[in-house]
């Protein structure tokens, strides 16, 4: 049978109906998250969209490849939904196509080769398009797996027996390559290296060179439609390369045995609280069955390209090389090689887009199918096998074939998150924002790294395929710019924390924000910023709610004795809409309503705190485009752009602490943060008192696994506040985990004293901690944490001191804490250095605490609801120390802000004369609101509660007058997280002590107690509890209380009036100290600034001499320690003379004699510029890039200034009103790049049609009388041309990715060589034991019982034996197709596909 006849037809379609009926079985009904949204939800306006480069999304951006999807997923899907074919199924049909062309495509391309039998082909072809890739990628990023679907393709018309001529060979494997698209560049492109192979392992090179050449051009062609498009993107965009994985990610899981087996994507190890990222990846490495399955085929495949028998197998042998090496290049666990660190250089450097090596998959994946084929049809002939019945041969085969499919027969492709269709809520609240009056863009709420709701996950935002209106969300991958992300995540840190103000909302309406959408819809895990402190940011920041849709999102479920989350999953609206200010796309500010900023776009909130509306900054080394108006220009100084390491592919502002000069951050990357200024100066941290603090890790590192923010590091645990901490960052250990200080001088410590922390997340607690210094280390047992102890230290001078966990209690070890070190006659203290300043005396100082602790409370109304989990560790919690430079001297006043502290003494500034006080033995939080006089201020919905570890909490209630008390009832809001009291002893201040229950209206009967005092022991409670909606981990909620009425004295409970002034006088604040300068400080907010946590008013007293400080040339250090009562937030020096523009006037100060102001457009690109009595800036309201161009009314070409670190702007001399015209210069050759390509695709269709249908005889074309082809004399293995070739990529590839194991892998490969040419069989059957010995190894410790795959050296040292043996062992020449130019070379006939006859 020659299987091309009409029954092996119906067969291949036989085959492709069943890989459509398992693409069906996935999630039926439910649309999955794949790819791209808009793909199921709007493919047309996709390819709207794509046609042009400039997107106003994301606050503007490039189109992100978005050309790739115009053909031909983009017109496959826009076609289907036309017809009105439900959104799931096209889903599935486009699966089914792309395994359905994997699958055609391989059977056509071992039928070229004459590889195997029809039978073994159509096994190879069925297990090629299930092989892991497919399984793993097709139903969660198809798009992907489309290039190694059509690779095969691209492949066979060059070596497709039949006679044809060269062009038309050329042409047909051009267009099939121009049909992969050019979503992925790098995948598209791995599909030219196998014929690329072919061509170069042909003989003699002379005679190929040309053919191959105009074959490349031809390919070039068809890829013009993507590839002009790409340059021009790669010529503008921003490198966002820089801010997603790197090759240290990309590598880790790039063994040798993951390549063989097929299962090298990094993401298919990822597991969420939501599961496997990639569902069937990650069983294929955790499963030993599945592992053995897809072992064996790659065994069998591997063993078949060894076989001496083997078709082509010289071409095939070092294309599996190639295919190695690409796969595992940069791979650093066990059995790395030498390079390892060179190659991730260069990944993360100009080889940056082939990072994600897996996507070379193909290169390897292809010859083991075709190996595969070879070795089952040599299977089908050995004599055991002929001995059976057929019938049971074909079952055990289809068994085989179902269990390489398992992952799809259990359903499990598809990520979790399937839905039916995007809730019609959504589409209300998109048609609401497109009809909406005014222009701007909308801010999605919460940042998120994907949009994965509670109803499903659709990855990318519902309104990116919904709306018309311009959006921008802070997610995984920002592709806007590095200025506008930095601005963002700020936003998202105040938003996080419930902190807004009128600042933030100004900054969104400068930067075109109008709208802000809400969407309390997602899941708890997934948004950064919880819902309760978001809607209190904005309430503050005064957005007003215009519209809501959908039903009320949250946990409606919450009972009396259990809830979710301690109450704080509010059931809002699942979609709400706010209305900011009208804003506009463009304004004009003139020249004397700029400044000048070292800062970042980080501290633009700030900024507008401290200048008058209108103003704009332009930021670090952006001066320069100003030219000679910069000098005339006033400065502020700030402590922005702090130097930080960010864990990229998070949606928060997920930092480490600010790092010191040159500390290369704990991520290992390159780029350690979004740079927006890469020449500007930046912040760093420096000690004074000690020369250096380090740690093992820390629980505030970027890359931490032990993840608590940036106010863990190992500056708290030196603050002198033991209610901070520092916390190791490895996730799984403890000891070992140490803190060491580098010594200013050398010196002998004594008497050091340490406070260990236990609590969450440290679990087994510490036992033994280990003192080391320069003269040796000695051990000091430790019997309880949370205490003071006092350590040993080794005799002697030590320039250093290392405090280190020597061992734990029982327990799973996780983390290492310590709440204070105390090392006398040694006081260290962090101090930020800020960027050098301009020439001149700078207008403003302004330094800030960027991440302030979070005490527990968030706020609904006037409704506080209190969690630990609201908590937050804050940098700088020991106050605010600052080192400047200035270049010249002047006066400056002090303003600025605190924050309320936690504790009794902050508390005791609201016990106001004539109301009870309270105090207790525990609180859950350290936050006023929740303080325990919260339960006699009449106020319902303020409470207190326990803490969690208090086994006997105890309230004390002290009243202003005796009296006489003969009942209580304990009140229990419903929203307060907390187990109600069931049983109390009431002691009264006479002595006076009752025992009794409480009922369930909370009534206590007591005996009669007189006095002004009584203490209530909480026996027992309800026992509430909440449940964690991440984990599903139900924890007891301790005893709670929000109002407690004494009957006799219920009177004195009285509300607290939240407009009443809470002030300390003069020398009360923190004090600050100008150099040796002493500045005495006053403090003045309101009651509910302090409940709320808010910002108060600070202020040097202004009846000191000392109200304003004069600061000379040179460097000058600020100091500014926290009190028990208060924390520095903001600090403000502001020079006293009279600023020389209204951008350096107060904020106070009247009006400017000039203002920004919005202006209108003029025609489609251009904009009405006023007459200008100064010069100035045109300001747009997206993003800065250098494609933007502008000219004025007479055509000359402006300026270009980027404005607040991330807007794009020009400089507009002083002039008569003009129209400035703008374009984006790119878009006019994107265009044309797309118009030209689609031309060439075009043209190179007609072009193969018209060469099909000629006649002429083809050219080059030695026509045999059997069909046969054409084979050169010493072609490939075992000839000049393949051996070397082979030798080279073992002897190189082999030691530089793998080393010494390489180097010995090349020894026994050559044994294996050596025997296989004496003993064909024994070769091949060596290569498959060395490989199958490797498979049962990895079987035996799959993924999570040991990972052998990634960790076994041994593991990998087989594989690349095996590997080696396969390209040392004998077989025959390689085979050419006909249509070759012989070149005046000796010929022979061979049969067909080159193989000798059987």
């Amino acid at each position: 049978m020659s299987g091309s006849g009409p029954v092996w037809r119906l067969r291949v379609a036989t085959g492709c109906l069943l890989l459509s009926a398992m693409c069906f079985w996935q999630a039926p009904g439910l649309v999955v998250p794949d790819t791209k949204l808009d793909l199921t939800a709007n493919p047309i306006g996709l390819m709207a969209r794509a046609l042009d480069l400039w997107d106003d999304g994301a606050l503007g951006q490039l189109q992100n490849q978005a050309y790739g999807y115009l053909f031909p997923s983009g017109p496959f899907h826009a076609l289907l939904s036309a017809a009105g074919v439900p959104a799931w199924i096209v889903q599935r049909l486009w699966w089914s196509l792309i395994l359905g062309v994997a699958f055609v495509g391989f059977w056509r391309l071992a039928g070229a080769l004459r590889v195997g039998s029809p039978w073994s082909r159509y096994l190879g072809a069925a297990l090629f398009a299930l092989s892991p890739r497919f399984l793993s990628e097709v139903a969660v990023t198809s798009i992907e797996v489309w290039p190694m679907a059509v690779a095969p393709w691209v492949l066979t018309p060059l070596l497709d027996p039949r006679p044809a001529r060269m062009r038309a060979r050329a042409l047909r494997s051009a267009l099939a390559f121009g049909c992969i698209g050019g979503v992925n560049a790098v995948a598209t492109g791995a599909a030219l290296i196998l014929p690329v192979l072919w061509w170069v392992t042909r003989r003699p090179w002379r005679a190929t060179v040309r053919p191959m050449l105009g074959w490349l051009g031809w390919c070039l062609a068809a890829g013009l439609w993507w590839l002009l498009p790409l340059l021009i993107l790669g010529r503008y965009s921003p490198p966002f390369l820089d801010w997603i994985e790197d090759a240290r990610v990309t590598t880790s899981t790039a063994s040798p045995f993951n390549a063989l087996q097929g299962t090298t994507p990094w993401l298919g190890y990822l597991v969420g609280s939501g599961g496997a990222s990639w569902p069937a990846a990650y069983s294929l490495i955790s499963q030993p069955t599945l592992i053995v399955v897809t072992g064996v085929v790659a065994v069998l495949g591997l063993s078949g390209v060894a076989h001496p028998r083997m078709p082509h197998r010289g071409w095939l042998a070092v294309s599996a090389l190639v295919g190695l090496f690409l796969l595992t290049v940069g791979f650093s666990s066990a059995a790395s090689g030498p390079f390892a660190d060179a190659f991730h250089g260069l990944l993360d450097g100009p080889l940056a887009p082939l990072r994600n090596t897996h996507k070379f998959d193909l290169v390897l994946r292809i010859p083991i199918g075709l190996g595969l084929v070879h070795a089952a049809s040599v299977l089908a002939r050995w004599r055991p096998v002929r001995a059976l019945r057929v019938e049971l041969v074909a079952t055990v085969t289809g068994l085989f074939v179902v269990a390489a499919a398992a992952p799809a027969v259990a359903a499990n492709l598809p990520r979790s998150g399937g839905y039916e269709s995007i809730p019609q809520y959504w589409h209300e609240a998109a048609a609401w924002l497109d009809d909406a009056e005014g222009q701007g863009t909308v801010l999605v709420l919460p940042s998120a790294s994907f949009a994965d709701f509670t109803w499903g996950s659709t990855r990318d935002e519902p309104l990116q395929a919904l709306m018309r209106r311009p959006f921008v969300v802070r997610d995984a991958v920002p592709l806007g710019g590095a200025g506008s992300t930095r601005l963002l995540d700020e936003v998202t840190r105040r938003l996080t924390a419930g902190m807004g103000s009128p600042d933030l909302a100004r900054v969104l309406g400068e930067a075109g924000i109008r709208f802000l959408v809400v969407r309390n819809d997602l899941l708890p895990q997934s948004g950064v910023s919880r819902p309760v402190p978001l809607h209190e940011a904005l309430d503050e920041s005064g957005f007003i709610r215009r519209a809501s849709f959908g039903p009320p999102a949250g946990y409606l479920a919450d009972a009396p004795g259990v809830t979710v989350d301690d109450r704080l999953l509010v059931p809002y609206p699942s979609v709400e809409i706010f209305d900011g200010a009208a804003t506009s796309a463009a304004r004009f500010v003139p020249m004397d309503q700029v400044q000048l900023a070292t800062a970042g776009p980080e501290n633009l909130i700030d900024l507008a705190g401290t200048s008058p509306v209108g103003v704009v900054s332009i930021l670090g080394s952006d001066r320069a485009a100003l030219g000679d108006l910069a000098p005339q220009l006033p400065e502020v100084v700030t402590d922005g752009l702090r130097r930080r390491d960010v864990a990229f592919g998070s949606s928060g502002a997920t930092t480490s602490e600010v790092l010191a000069a040159g500390d290369p951050g704990t991520t290992g990357r390159r780029t350690i943060d979004y740079i927006s200024d890469r020449t500007a100066g930046q912040t760093v941290t420096r000690w004074r008192g000690v020369r250096s603090v380090t740690a093992s890790s820390s629980a505030s590192d970027a890359g931490a696994t032990l993840r608590l923010g940036p106010g863990t590091g190992p500056a708290a645990a030196l603050d002198g506040d033991p209610l901070t901490r520092w916390v190791s960052g490895v996730y799984g250990e403890a000891v070992g985990q140490w803190l060491e200080l580098g010594l200013s001088a050398s010196q002998e410590v004594s008497g050091l004293t340490i406070q260990l922390s236990g609590g969450y997340p440290i679990q087994a607690q510490p036992t033994r901690v280990r003192v080391s210094t320069d003269t040796g280390s000695v051990t000091s047992d430790i019997l309880e944490t949370d205490t003071v102890v006092a350590l040993a230290t080794p005799p002697g001078m030590t320039t250093r001191l290392r405090v280190e966990l020597d061992a734990v209690a029982s327990g799973a070890p996780n983390g290492f804490g310590i709440a204070e070190l105390t090392v006398p006659g040694v006081h260290p203290v962090p101090e930020l250095v800020m960027p050098a300043t301009g020439p001149a005396a700078p207008a403003q100082i302004l330094s800030r605490v960027e991440v302030p602790a979070l005490a527990g409370c968030a706020f609904v109304a006037t409704r506080s609801l209190c969690s630990p989990t609201l908590v937050r560790a804050g940098e700088e919690n020991a106050g605010i120390f600052r080192s400047l430079t200035l270049a010249a001297g002047a006066a400056y006043e002090l303003s600025g802000t605190v924050l309320p502290g936690v504790g009794g003494n902050i508390e005791r500034l609201l016990d106001f004369p004539g109301r009870i006080t309270a105090t207790a033995s525990s609180s859950r939080v350290q936050s006023p609101a929740a303080r325990p006089a919260t339960v006699a201020d009449a106020d319902l919905g303020t409470g207190w509660v326990a803490g969690d570890a208090d086994p006997s909490p105890r309230l004390r209630l002290d009243l202003p007058q005796a009296r006489t008390v003969t009942r209580l009832q304990f009140l229990l809001d419903p929203y307060l997280a907390a187990s109600h009291p069931t049983s109390v002893t009431v002691t009264g201040d006479d002595g006076t002590s009752s025992t009794v229950p409480v009922d369930a209206e909370g009534y206590a009967a007591i005996s009669p107690t007189t006095g002004r005092g009584l203490s209530i022991d909480f026996l027992s409670d309800s026992a509430a509890s909440s449940i964690d909606s991440v984990s599903g981990f139900a924890a007891h909620l301790p005893v709670g209380v929000s109002e407690v009425r004494l009957e006799g004295a219920d009177d004195l409970r009285a509300a607290l009036d939240p407009t009443r002034t809470v002030a300390v006088p003069c020398g009360f604040g923190p004090t600050v100290l100008v150099d040796d300068t002493r500045l005495p400080t006053q403090v003045e907010g309101t009651v509910e600034q302090v409940l709320r946590g808010a910002p108060l008013r600070w202020s040097a007293c202004p009846t000191t001499s000392a109200a304003t400080v004069d600061l000379a040339a040179g460097r000058h250090t600020l100091s500014a320690a926290a009190t028990t009562e208060f924390r520095p937030h903001q600090l403000l020096l502001r020079r006293v003379e009279a600023p020389p523009s209204a951008a350096a006037a107060p904020t106070s100060a009247s009006a400017p004699t000039s203002a920004s102001q919005s202006i209108a457009a003029a025609g489609d690109s251009g904009w009405a510029v006023p007459q200008r009595t100064q010069p100035g800036v045109l300001v747009l309201s997206h993003n800065a890039n250098p494609g933007w161009v502008a000219t004025d009314g007479h055509g000359q070409a402006l300026a270009s200034v980027r404005v607040n670190g991330w807007q794009q702007g020009w400089v507009l001399p002083a002039g008569a009103a003009t129209e400035v015209h703008i374009r984006y210069d790119p878009q006019r050759w994107y265009a044309a790049g797309l118009v030209v390509g689609a031309v060439a695709f075009l043209a190179l269709l007609v072009l193969w049609l018209l060469t099909t249908r000629s006649r002429a005889k083809p050219r080059n074309e030695i026509a045999e009388p059997d069909g046969g082809s054409v084979q050169l004399s010493g072609a490939l293995s075992g000839s000049a041309s393949g051996g070397w070739l082979l030798a080279v990529l073992l002897v190189v590839t082999f030691p530089v990715n793998a080393g010494l194991v390489g180097v010995l892998a090349v020894v026994i490969g050559a044994v294996v060589g050596c025997v296989g040419r004496r003993w064909p069989r024994l070769g091949v059957t060596l290569v498959g034991v060395l490989a199958a010995a490797a498979v049962a190894a990895v079987a035996a410790a799959p993924w999570g019982e040991g990972g052998a795959a990634l960790m076994s050296v041994g593991v990998q040292q087989l594989v690349l034996a095996a590997f080696a043996g396969m390209a040392a062992s004998g077989a025959p020449g390689a085979v050419l197709p006909r249509w070759v130019p012989s070149a005046g070379r000796p010929r022979r006939v061979s049969a067909p596909g080159g193989a000798p006859s059987a």
